[in-house]
């Protein structure tokens, strides 16, 4: 069964709530109508008692007092009249009621003594009853007021039924302006959804109209134009990524393809053969070397690489590197200068972080011309470890500054500098913001790089 739409359960929420509200509203209304109309039945019974009342004040004859009761009270238009005597027989009745009383027929419901009784209304049948007892020179007497029911119910039935028309009449406009203004507030939604629907790689660069109105439509137009953004992003290095890779394979394919073509043309000595073979070889260790770092490269960008949470001596791996770097920089009179390790550790996998720095030193040995200097230093900030790799070599342009971790970044324009696939600092960053870290590149104006690499520092390292 296919689910209702939002718009529908809005409008079916709100039209519940309405009804919920009108039904409230109309008892109410009905509960507080009944309860004044009662109040004001009891006033007027209360009015009628103290004017029966005034006729047993003066002293006069019984037939007298008769003749005036008869005369105001025995065919009253709304009201009904009973005075009974200490024995319950009657003294006056008005002619409507006849031979009935007002009082129960259940004599054990009787007051055994009039005197102990007090005022009280009462229903009784198809009358609210007023009754009170009083003395008078003819004795003890129970005087009763009542007033027929039925106007009231037929005014409470008449109420009732108004409130039940006026209710669903007054339920249905509100079911469609529910479902009106459901509408209108899913319409920016609608919008939403139909942008987003026609956002495709192809036009990545449109974006969703933000609502003026700061609420959580804005808030979610704008989450989305962000999401959109950063897939837009994604999607320009993406191809950038394989336009250079195409370019990096391209290059050394087409010299090779050359190569053979002109080995092939014609019969050549063995010597020949052998010094082309050794440049094809050449260029396959390259191609096999730009393959391996791309691979690696993509591993890290699809988090596919198992995070390893060792606790890592820093100054042990910084060591370790720089031992192993010794030989390549003394190959080129390099003086490898090294500030006191202190013992600091961070948490993430080892491999990983030797492979950062041995990129960062190979870099630094590769850039500094002959007789240079290459400085480390290891230093502790609140929460942080920080190492610093600092040459004296030519540095990077100021233009060039912005784009140094992309990927097959060569500040060399021509892009025919022999120093590697241009991945290295992009594989750095990747593998440093994997494990929480940042890695940041200077070029102070005396000359030279400094690459900064700060990681978090172990919680309980000492």
């Amino acid at each position: 069964m296919r689910p209702c739409s939002i718009r529908w359960r809005i409008t079916l929420w709100y039209g519940v709530m309405m009804a919920i509200l009108i039904a409230a509203f109309g008892v109410a209304v009905v509960g507080m109508t009944v309860q004044r109309y009662s109040d004001r039945v009891d006033f007027e019974l209360t009015e009628e008692m103290a004017e029966l009342e005034l006729k047993f004040r003066d002293e006069i004859s019984r037939d007298e007092l008769l003749r005036e009761l008869n005369a105001g009270f025995a065919r009253h238009a709304d009201y009904e009249f009973e005075i009974l005597l200490d024995d319950g027989m009657p003294f006056f009745r008005s002619e409507r009621l006849g031979g009935t009383s007002l009082l129960p027929n259940d004599r054990s419901q009787w007051p055994d003594r009039l005197e102990a009784a007090d005022s009280m209304r009462l229903l009784m049948g198809e009358y609210r009853v007023l009754r009170k007892p009083s003395k008078s020179q003819f004795g003890r007497m129970l005087l009763q007021v009542a007033i027929p029911l039925q106007h009231v119910r037929d005014a409470e039935t008449e109420l009732l039924i108004v409130v039940g028309w006026l209710g669903p009449l007054a339920l249905l406009p509100a079911l469609l302006g529910g479902y009106w203004m459901a509408g209108r507030m899913l319409v920016p939604i609608q919008n939403i959804t139909e942008t987003a629907r026609q956002i495709s790689a192809q036009r990545l660069k449109d974006r969703i109209a933000v609502p003026p109105a700061d609420d959580e439509l804005s808030l979610l137009a704008r989450t989305l134009n962000d999401m959109f953004d950063r897939l837009d992003h994604a999607f320009d290095e993406m191809r950038r990524f394989t336009a250079d890779a195409a370019h990096e394979l391209r290059t050394p394919l087409a010299v090779m393809r050359t190569q053979l073509d002109v080995a092939l043309r014609a019969e050549r000595t063995p010597e020949a053969y052998q010094a082309v073979l050794q440049s094809l070889l050449e260029d396959v260790v390259r191609m096999s070397h730009l393959a391996s770092r791309l691979l690696e490269l993509s591993r890290e960008d699809a988090g596919l690489v198992v995070a390893i949470q060792d606790r890592v001596a820093i100054h042990d791996l910084i060591a370790e590197v720089l031992h192993q770097m010794r030989s390549v920089a003394a190959a080129k009179n390099l003086a490898l200068e090294l500030s006191a390790l202190p013992h600091l550790e961070v948490t993430g996998d080892a491999e990983r972080l030797r492979r950062v720095f041995l990129n960062l030193l190979d870099n630094a040995v590769k850039y500094t011309p002959v007789g240079g200097a290459i400085s480390v230093n290891v230093a502790s900030d609140p929460g942080l470890v920080r190492v610093t790799v600092s040459d004296n070599g030519p540095g990077i342009p100021d233009q060039h500054l912005p784009a140094v971790f992309e990927r097959f970044f060569r500040a060399d324009p021509s892009r025919s500098s022999p120093h590697g696939t241009g991945l290295g600092l992009a594989i750095c960053r990747a593998i440093v913001t994997a494990h929480g870290g940042e890695i940041t590149l200077t070029c102070p104006p005396a000359g030279g790089t400094v690459v900064s690499v700060s990681l978090p520092r172990s919680s309980d390292a000492g």
